[in-house]
């Protein structure tokens, strides 16, 4: 499983460098998409390249219990050390949204919403988060116009979620720079 994460993490490192040098994306986009018990809600705001994922598992779930959200991020520096609190899922989350936005040529600071459920009872490895978040790109995404109203209108699933949200507080700063 490691393997798997480094390698990950590679090709992120790889792309990184060429999307912070694209436009930013335009507008605030929301993908969502679910697969065996993982709910999905993939946040992507118009600021400078920055990651960050949630996770909780639900009380009924396999490791679920006391509903704590597990949090990982960066900025544009990287991270330093080993995304500890979500893990390889961190990793394989953040390939498919970057993938995603090198496609589409844009930068874009990125939010990943996870969601596991009790259909979730046979642990299936970080490909299940991988593929899963690329399939969510396939979809027609949700836009909103600001940050209040993207927080108004999404409920996916982790409770307060913008409350934590080392991105989403960097957002407001960038935005009165802007």
């Amino acid at each position: 499983m490691w393997s798997i994460t480094a390698v990950d993490d590679i090709i992120y490192r790889k792309m990184k460098d060429s999307i912070l040098n694209m436009e930013l994306l335009s507008e605030i986009e929301v993908f969502r998409n679910s697969y065996n018990g993982n709910s999905f809600t993939i946040i992507l705001l118009p600021y400078s390249l920055a990651y960050e994922m949630q996770e909780v598992w639900q009380e009924t779930s396999l490791w679920g219990g006391a509903q704590e959200v597990s949090l990982d991020y960066e900025f544009t520096s990287g991270r330093r050390k080993y995304a500890d609190r979500v893990g390889g899922a961190y990793y394989a989350a953040r390939l498919a949204a970057f993938e995603y936005l090198s496609k589409l040529n844009r930068q874009a600071a990125v939010i990943v919403l996870r969601t596991v459920g009790q259909e979730y009872y046979s642990p299936l490895g970080v490909w299940l988060v991988r593929e899963t978040v690329r399939k969510a790109f396939e979809g027609r995404p949700t836009r909103y116009s600001s940050v209040d109203e993207l927080i108004r209108s999404e409920k996916p699933g982790i409770r307060n979620w913008h409350t934590p949200s080392k991105v989403l507080r960097q957002s407001y700063v960038q935005k009165g720079i802007l």
